[in-house]
């Protein structure tokens, strides 16, 4: 007899486009009986319209997608794949691996108790769809996960390669010799692309190496004897191989949500250091990969949060505050990185994120923002915490911008603005300001008070691409003592 099923996730949980390139997919009957409807679990790329036609070409169907973090939900999986009917004890196989997920509590080695995926209720299909996007390749079965045993920041066999290849980091060289490193120093590199059926236990850290070690890259965040670039570019690294060994592991719990917390703030930081240390006129390549990290690490963030159930389900301690960051980072269009629209992504959401102070300000942030409502954005941006203000800087050239035409064709020529007075509403010194309006074509004057002024109704005034790109000294102020405090979430004596 043959079998008229449609394709289903859990028969063939990874399946190939027909580009190479391969993601969670589900397929959930439509109501027209012939009809299916394909869902992209994860980040995908509007600007990768194959990725939905090779679906089509492989199975002959029609499918829609939907961008943004993703609701996992149980519909569509057998009765042994859920949740409520995992064993209690899985015993691995003979390489170390073990069928989806296991208990991730460390042992008495790391010290403290985390939830683990299974004690909060997350079901293996759940926790392979939010880790779409780790790099690892496993054609036979995608729903099986390698336990790691390295004791190790980086595994021997590694460690050993990069001495005879003398492909270490300035950061894990002894003495500055390219070729010796030692345990403490070496930090395994990201691979971008692996097969689970190649990898060894011994080749993979198990949850609690994976946090020691993240709390050693953060902390290399204050040392003041190399540059940031040279720091960020190590950690950009090392980060996603922590990323991606947690995804290989499919560690869905308390834990990790965490160290993606803390990877999710590093990135946010970053960008605002980055963006600083170039030129207004340069885009900065290292730039623009931080803030596609940023964007991945914080879509499995807010996936995590969905997929592991919290404490009474009551939500996350800080799920209110990363959902809040995910507004602030999409509200402009930032091309193939621009999410599902947020009025939609808005409905679902649980009413008690959507009534937490972090998320309210964050939609208070974007009403002003859309409206082009500069005073009301700026004044938000005092009030701002410094991560928020980080996020909030990317949008202070296009808002300056836009006070700067307000005040010229609204204003009355005969009554010039002093340019003290704008600086103070955009945030910017009196000297930056000056030449803010002269890049888009406004010219100043000294008014009978000798005070530098802003004349209005000038024809002259031609918008800047130029990018601005000088800290504000406002959010500076803002931030805590260290930068892993900052990271960590450990704030004191912080200038609200």
């Amino acid at each position: 007899m043959t079998d008229n099923r449609p394709p289903s996730s859990w028969e063939n949980p990874r399946r190939g486009n027909g580009y190479g390139d391969s993601r969670d997919m589900s397929w959930r009957s439509g109501s027209n009986g012939g009809t299916g409807v394909f869902e992209g679990r994860g980040f995908m790329n509007a600007g990768r319209p194959y990725q939905q036609s090779g679906y089509r070409m492989q199975n002959n169907q029609s499918c829609s997608w939907q961008r943004g973090p993703t609701l996992c939900r149980d519909q569509g999986r057998p009765v042994e794949m859920r949740s409520h009917n995992t064993p209690g004890h899985v015993h691995a196989d003979a390489s170390g691996r073990q069928p989806y997920s296991t208990d991730t509590r460390p042992n008495s080695e790391s010290g403290g108790a985390w939830r683990s995926s299974r004690d909060r209720g997350a079901a293996p299909a759940r926790v392979l769809a939010v880790y779409s996007d780790v790099g690892v390749e496993n054609d036979d079965n995608l729903a099986t996960s390698i336990i790691g045993t390295c004791q190790d920041m980086c595994p021997v066999r590694e460690r050993e390669q990069r001495q005879r290849l003398r492909d270490l980091a300035i950061f894990e060289r002894i003495n500055g010799n390219m070729a010796r490193t030692s345990a403490t120093l070496a930090v395994k590199k990201f691979c971008r692309t692996m097969t689970v059926a190649e990898l060894q236990p011994s080749d993979i850290r198990p949850q609690h190496v994976l946090w020691e070690t993240l709390q050693y890259l953060m902390r290399m965040l204050d040392r003041s004897d190399y540059t940031f670039d040279s720091v960020h570019a190590f950690l950009f690294d090392r980060t996603r191989a922590v990323r991606q060994e947690l995804g290989m592991q499919c560690i869905a719990n308390s834990q990790a949500i965490t160290m993606f917390e803390e990877i999710v703030r590093f990135h946010i930081m970053s960008e605002r250091e980055l963006r600083e240390q170039k030129a207004a006129t340069i885009d900065d390549p290292n730039s623009q990969l931080n803030f596609q990290q940023l964007s991945k690490s914080l879509l499995t963030l807010l996936n995590l949060y969905s997929a592991v159930d919290a404490e009474g389900r009551v939500g996350w301690l800080n799920e209110a505050e990363f959902h809040g960051y995910y507004v602030l980072l999409n509200l402009g269009d930032r091309d193939q990185f621009k999410a599902e629209p947020l009025s939609l992504w808005f409905r679902r959401l649980r009413p008690s994120v959507l009534q937490t102070q972090d998320f309210m300000y964050a939609r208070r942030v974007l009403s002003c923002y859309r409206s082009d409502n500069y005073k009301g954005f700026f004044d938000l941006a005092r009030k701002a915490s410094y991560l928020q203000g980080c996020l909030m800087e990317l949008y202070f050239g296009e808002m300056r911008g836009v006070a700067l035409k307000a005040i010229n064709f609204g204003g009355y020529s005969m009554h010039p603005h002093p340019v003290a007075d704008v600086a103070k509403i955009i945030l910017m010194k009196e000297g930056d300001t000056e030449e803010l309006c002269k890049a888009h074509g406004l010219t100043t004057s000294i008014d009978k008070d000798h005070n530098m002024s802003l004349i209005s109704k000038q024809s002259s005034f031609n918008p800047s691409t130029q990018a601005f790109r000088r800290q504000c000294s406002l959010i500076s102020r803002k931030r805590a003592p260290t930068l892993f405090q900052e990271i960590a979430g450990e704030r004191t004596d912080i200038e609200r």
